[in-house]
């Protein structure tokens, strides 16, 4: 949907359907499959001259070996706002949980609906009615590069 071509074609440029077994012994049937990892996604962007850039929803921080002491970038309300902000200038992908395990859906800010590829028939709705549970972390804002688009035939 954001790029404007067929998933075949993703998938063939990608190399595989993303449905290959590659943890056989994973106890539900789904959580056996490969899937697509984000950066094959980043990949299929920059071939076209887009780019994903990770917005963090609670950006954290802290020293070298202090993790449990992490702090926040800014107080939860201004980071909130922030991540609206990106969310009303940008389309992009949510990469996130379901129940049944990890998952995307695409985000298109000019209707404010979330495109959610589930089986079967694929839905449609908004961040306030999200009638499947999805639970986002992260957020990839799609950017138009700047710079000079690779041949969409180069590996990278």
């Amino acid at each position: 949907m954001l790029l404007e071509v067929h998933p075949d074609e993703l998938r063939a440029e990608i190399g595989h359907t993303g449905n290959e077994v590659w943890w056989p012994s994973a106890e539900k049937p789904i959580h056996r499959i490969r899937s697509f990892h984000i950066q094959e996604i980043v990949d299929c962007f920059l071939r076209r001259g887009k780019a994903l850039v990770l917005i963090e929803y609670f950006p954290r921080m802290a020293p070298v070996g202090m993790d449990a002491d992490w702090q926040l970038m800014d107080t939860e309300t201004k980071l909130e706002v922030r991540f609206r902000q990106y969310l009303n200038k940008y389309s992009g992908i949510f990469v996130g949980e379901k129940s049944n395990g990890g998952h995307a859906v695409v985000w298109n800010h000019l209707e404010s609906k979330i495109y959610d590829p589930t089986p079967p028939k694929g839905y449609v709705y908004s961040i306030e009615n999200n009638p499947l549970g999805f639970q986002a972390r992260e957020f990839w804002a799609m950017i138009t590069c700047i710079l000079p688009r690779p041949s969409p035939l180069s590996t990278i």
